[in-house]
């Protein structure tokens, strides 16, 4: 046939309110249309490029015209319009949605040619033109301008090129595409004269490490790889011509590869010292195989937080992308290029503007709008598709052949070279934590996961193990004059590691049992230097890895008691739980000698008892526990003084419920979400001097048929000398919760007395504001008001919800949950609260062994005089890095420095600025703060044996110190 026209019917009024909400098949067949109408069959054909008309009130159709009906319009159609056009001697394609199939349609409306077929590659390119045409039009006006496009021009050149590719000469076709395409681009030049920009975001896993991948890495487009550092393990094994492929194509500058997380950790719900050890096997492990180490961080998987932007600027990375491809909450501001600013007041480049998924029409039909807000908002013009390495979406390809033209809807380039050669932007974005919510325990429950909470406490208690027996393996070495021994201590984390949260049993079995086995080594060793090796005096060496004093309750071996003239040490000794036990003050990492001799103690524990049921006292507040519930009733101080704190075990339902209190004319109905507690006995189990005890025992009821839904068991245990008390919860339940954790589970409900009350929680160590509703917390919980601070500390307890103005759920049994036993601690006006959290975390080790020590009955190491600074590890030395560019190839590990010393990690966990002094028991030469490369961030004063170190609120500092 002749045509004498090419029309798209559009289910919109006009290109301004074109849609961009429709389901995948009608995007698709509404974007084909416009790619296929520009065939270049049909435009030497016509003559003519393609033109639209409103598919509600199109014109009349004549001879000869080839109409393009998408399947979005048929709702938008009259009745019989496809009838009367067919009548009239027009051509109508419609109900087509795939793109080959709508070019065989058309072409049917065509006589057969008489030349040969036209090059598959030239009609890809302008398909391409046309669906770049679309985009440029809807660009225009989402920039709020009137089409500029030089028809005229543009006709002319793309009606040449198709005449000149359907006799196959494809030079001259393309130099005329070049046209079209340029044409374009001098087009959106007139609304946006700068560049902007295309990321193309791959993700990559080791089951799409096929031909795929291998095609893409020998382009030439630009393209940025999101690659953590276990999958690049596996593709290296299973395929290491992919492992060069990459590393040659990455150092052509063609990829860049973002990622450098290893395993891709929960954070925050891991102790800090395991992201550390992530990120640096993650970037490890991707220069040892790629010969390069990622500049952007970036994950598939939730792992935002406050702390961030801080530890990735000191590992290297300049910048990072701050969404994620999963559930979970956060603040999802979009900016092609933010200054993203962590809580320490670190700032990193980031991009926060959500890609494009490039596997589906719907993207596309959204892309014209989202660009345009991106140049209207953003200091860089810049959008970025995510896809697998196979992508089936044809829209994806126009685009990368739009890109061998012209950069008319942006030029594809690697997020180093994004980040590298952009304005920066002058706004800062700084996010609170509270803004940040894990999907994790979510998503273990909707797994069938067996230990959806219990995984995070396991994992708590086995690194902080393994960080105490470190420092004494480490401490022993460096007394003795040694290097530490960096690699035995990577193969004792990496087994831990390993194991993680979502690690097998077996493999976390494996990992406890080694770390009894190292901590017993490294204690021993550390007890072999501080005793002295020819004492005849048993007894007990009690050693302090943290980095404040503390007071400790240490068992007795059995037939012992202290021996004489340990007064200043010992506070007291108590029989309790069928042993005894010696109460003594630890120095900050320290140690303390105590001599036992054989004997009973006179534990003195008829006098002064600290406990008349239902009451608890000590020096600093009185317990009183309820009668009927069992749980806690008040917490407060002497007289008449108000309660601070109550607490109690609960079921709750996933259902608001209403039941009857009481009966006849005394009955009354009562709503509620939780069961009842019903205590069934309190029992006496230790009345003082400095330890008292009280355990109650009783069931979880659900007051609407009196059905037992557990029964509980809960212990709260007092030390006269400290304020706080241990709570220990053991449950035997027999109605498990069951659908989302966060709506029915059992937990400890806490009430405290004010409303206004400000809620803090813990992140990777740092307190940070809490918010309302849910969040998560591994180490502590603190609710201040201007008179009372409270510190509820659950380690490996992570998940709260604030339920009401005045109340806090700890979430302990949610569904698939099999750990039946917990442990809290409640502590009064405790400045400090990481100090408490660290120090039921990680008890004191205590050696067995004969003495005394060469130095004294006390001694310590380490002494720092900021409270709100923790030590958190030994390090060895490093040497300054001095590779760049194309010697990481060549770089494997810098040569260790020479001389004795060691580095030590500090951080500061309240938030404020510090100047502090770190003292150690010998007086270093040197001294600097390193960052986690090794780069020299500041040389420190030493004012006669102290170091003096400035932190910045939330800082972790590597502080470097050598001796003569």
């Amino acid at each position: 046939m002749s045509l004498t026209d090419l029309i798209i019917l559009i289910p919109s009024h006009s290109l301004e309110d074109f849609p961009t909400e429709l389901g995948e098949s009608e995007s698709a067949s509404l974007l084909n249309a416009f790619a296929v109408a520009w065939h270049p069959r049909l435009l030497a054909a016509s003559g003519l490029i393609p033109s639209w008309q409103r598919a509600d009130e199109p014109a009349d159709p004549t001879a000869g015209q080839l109409l393009i009906a998408p399947t979005a319009s048929d709702d938008w159609l009259s009745a019989g319009w496809a009838e009367r056009a067919h009548q009239a001697g027009a051509h109508v394609i419609s109900g087509i949605s795939e793109r080959q199939e709508m070019i065989e349609a058309v072409l049917d409306q065509l006589a057969p040619p008489t030349e040969g077929d036209v090059d598959p590659d030239l009609v890809a390119d302008f398909l391409a033109l046309g669906s770049c045409y679309l985009q440029m039009e809807l660009l225009t006006r989402h920039m709020h301008h009137f089409g500029n496009q030089d028809e005229v021009h543009l006709q002319r050149e793309a009606v040449l090129g198709a005449e000149a590719a359907i006799i196959g000469d494809a030079a001259t076709a393309r130099t005329h595409l070049q046209s079209c395409f340029e044409s374009l681009h001098e087009a959106r030049e007139r609304f946006y004269p700068v560049d902007c920009y295309l990321l193309d975001l791959c993700l990559i896993v080791p089951e799409v490490a096929d031909e795929h991948l291998r095609k893409l890495l020998l382009g030439d487009k630009p393209v940025n790889l999101l690659l953590n550092g276990a999958d690049a393990e596996t593709i290296a094994g299973e395929h290491p011509d992919l492992a060069e492929l990459i590393r040659e194509a990455w150092a052509r500058d063609v990829i860049d590869v973002a990622g450098g997380d290893h395993s891709e950790l929960p954070v925050p719900l891991v102790p800090l010292e395991s992201l550390l050890w992530d990120l640096n096997r993650g970037r490890e492990t991707i220069r040892r195989l790629f010969g390069r180490e990622p500049t952007t961080w970036a994950r598939r998987r939730f792992g935002l937080a406050p702390l961030l932007p801080q530890l990735l600027s000191r590992s290297g990375y300049h910048s990072a992308l701050h969404f994620l491809l999963d559930d979970g909450l956060y603040p999802d501001t979009e900016q092609s290029k933010v200054r993203w600013e962590g809580c320490d007041g670190t700032v990193l480049d980031a991009m926060s503007r959500i890609p494009l998924a490039a596997e589906g029409a719907t993207g596309y039909l959204r892309f014209a709008m989202r660009m345009a807000e991106s140049m209207e908002e953003d200091q860089a013009a810049a959008l970025m598709l995510a896809r697998w390495p196979q992508v089936e979406a044809p829209w994806f390809d126009d685009l990368v052949r739009m890109h061998t033209y012209a950069p008319c809807l942006g030029r594809f380039v690697t997020l180093d070279d994004f980040f590298q050669h952009t304005d920066t932007p002058g706004r800062l974005s700084s996010h609170a934590a509270h803004e940040y919510l894990a999907p994790f325990l979510t998503q273990s429950v909707a797994g069938r996961e067996p230990d959806p909470l219990s995984r995070y406490g396991g994992h708590f208690q086995r690194r902080a193990s393994v960080d105490a027996a470190n420092w004494c393996g480490d401490l022993a070495r460096l007394l003795l004059g040694q290097r530490i021994d960096t690699e035995a201590n990577r193969a004792i984390e990496s087994v831990i590691e390993e194991a993680g949260v979502e690690g097998t049993d077996e493999a976390r079995q494996q990992a406890a049992e080694q770390v009894t086995a190292w901590t017993n080594e490294a204690t021993g060793q550390l007890a072999n230097v501080i005793l002295d090796s020819a004492g005849s005096q048993p007894g007990l060496l009690v050693l302090n890895p943290l980095s404040f004093s503390r007071t400790v309750s240490i068992e007795l071996p059995e037939g012992s008691i202290p021996a004489d003239g340990q007064e200043t040490l010992v506070r007291g000794v108590q029989a309790i739980d069928g042993g005894h036990v010696a109460i003594l003050d630890l120095p900050a990492c320290g140690f303390a000698w105590l001599a036992t001799t054989a004997g009973h103690p006179d534990t003195g524990n008829d006098s002064t008892p600290i406990v008349e049921p239902p009451v608890l006292r000590n020096e600093f507040f009185e317990v009183h526990l309820n009668e009927e519930t069992g749980g806690i009733a008040r917490i407060k101080g002497y007289g008449r003084q108000p309660n601070v704190l109550s607490q109690q075990l609960a079921f709750r339902f996933p259902n608001e419920r209403t039941f009857t209190v009481g009966a006849g004319e005394d009955a009354e109905e009562i709503t509620s979400w939780y069961s009842a507690m019903a205590c069934r006995g309190i029992e006496l189990t230790s009345k003082g001097p400095f330890l008292g005890e009280l355990v109650s025992h009783g069931d979880l009821i659900d007051q609407q048929d009196g059905r037992r839904l557990a029964g509980f068991r809960q212990r709260v245990r007092s030390n006269r000398f400290r304020r706080s008390i241990d709570v220990e919860i053991e449950l035997d339940i027999e109605t498990m919760p069951s659908g989302d954790p966060w709506s029915n589970y059992f937990a400890s409900r806490f009430a405290f007395s004010d409303s206004t009350a400000a809620i803090t929680r813990s992140v990777l160590g740092a307190a940070q504001p809490a918010g309302e509703g849910r969040f998560e917390s591994p180490h502590f919980v603190e609710i201040a008001d201007e008179s009372t601070r409270i510190t509820i500390i659950g380690p490996g307890l992570p998940f709260y919800r604030t339920t009401g103005m005045r109340m806090l759920d700890s979430l302990l049994v949610p569904e698939g949950e099999i750990a039946r036993r917990f442990t809290y601690r409640i502590s009064m006006d405790q400045p400090f609260p990481m100090q408490d959290a660290l120090d039921l975390l990680s008890p004191p080790l205590v050696v067995e062994a004969n003495g005394p020590p060469r130095s004294g009955a006390t001694g310590w190491f380490l002494q720092l005089d900021s409270q709100s600074v923790q030590v958190l590890r030994f390090l060895d030395l490093a040497n300054e890095p001095s590779y760049e560019g194309e010697e990481w190839a060549e770089y494997d590990q810098p040569a260790l420095p020479e001389g004795f010393g060691f580095a030590v990690r500090l951080q500061e966990t309240e938030g404020q600025q510090r100047s502090t002094s770190l003292r150690c028991w010998r007086t270093p030469t040197t001294a600097r703060q390193r960052d986690l490369q090794g780069r020299t961030l500041a040389d420190l004063p030493i004012d006669g044996d102290a170091v003096r170190i400035d932190l910045t609120a939330y800082e972790i500092a590597d502080v470097e110190l050598r001796f003569e």
